[in-house]
């Protein structure tokens, strides 16, 4: 039994230090820093004083902040590496004690300040036929090619048209929906609005702002994101994250 454990510990120990082992000339690397907000809130004007205690601990807000860096390697192999900077909100947590997470062909591996590995987990057969997969399709082009603003065009409209949806649309505005769901386009703001409801009430909204980079392209700068649930004291509760994105770099070799 002893011989076993020892075996078990060093191939977590052998995983560890393949993570440790990020691209150092990669074909592709993509890196941005985001700073994240969420909180929840009550909708439509609901009073905060109708929710119960327990309910009340979950109106806390959380910050944090992290540059997200993305390698491609000549044999498409893809890591992505996470470093937390400030946070605030995660104190007592688990969370609060990483402030490293990479990620790559071997599993999830996480990290402390002194890079001390805090744990990981290793990759599953159902994702690694998935990443082999991604791996034979994937080109420099694709990988984490820039999301350019676009409008829709009118193979796209006619397309909604013929699934049921209705549209309406200005110079710098397009609006397509049906009963459940509705996109905006706003051409003049560089903004994509998804609204999705279920049962008559709102479920799901989703908005990505864009604006130019210095190669003049449209990228995402800010996104919002809002899902609604009912309390148990029947008030309809909003949870919202909000993406701040900047210093967006994405190079070739």
């Amino acid at each position: 039994m002893k011989q076993l454990i020892k075996i078990l510990l060093l191939f977590l120990l052998l995983g560890q230090l393949k993570a440790q082992v990020i691209p150092t000339n990669p074909l592709v690397l993509v890196s941005y820093d985001v700073e994240i907000t969420t909180y929840k809130q009550v909708a439509n004007n609901a009073n905060l004083s109708s929710l119960t205690d327990f309910e009340k601990l979950e109106f806390k807000v959380r910050k944090e902040q992290k540059k997200i860096q993305k390698f491609l390697t000549d044999q498409n192999d893809i890591t992505t590496v996470i470093t937390y900077g400030a946070r605030e909100g995660f104190e007592g947590t688990s969370e609060s004690s990483i402030k490293k997470v990479v990620i790559d062909k071997n599993g999830i591996f996480n990290f402390g300040a002194q890079n001390q590995a805090l744990g990981s987990q290793p990759t599953n057969t159902e994702v690694q036929l998935t990443d082999n997969l991604i791996k034979q399709n994937m080109t420099a082009e694709k990988f984490e090619s820039i999301p350019n603003f676009s409008q829709p065009t009118p193979a796209m409209i006619q397309a909604a048209l013929a699934n049921g949806y209705q549209t309406t649309s200005s110079a710098n505005f397009y609006k397509i929906k049906n009963a459940t769901e509705e996109f905006t386009y706003n051409v003049e703001h560089k903004m994509l609005e998804n609204k999705i409801s279920k049962n008559g009430q709102p479920f799901l909204m989703k908005q990505i702002y864009y604006s130019e980079n210095t190669s003049e392209k449209k990228i995402p700068v800010l996104k919002i994101e809002k899902t609604y649930d009912i309390s148990t004291s029947g008030i309809l509760i909003e949870s919202v994250q909000v993406e701040k994105i900047t210093n967006f770099i994405r190079t070739t070799r």
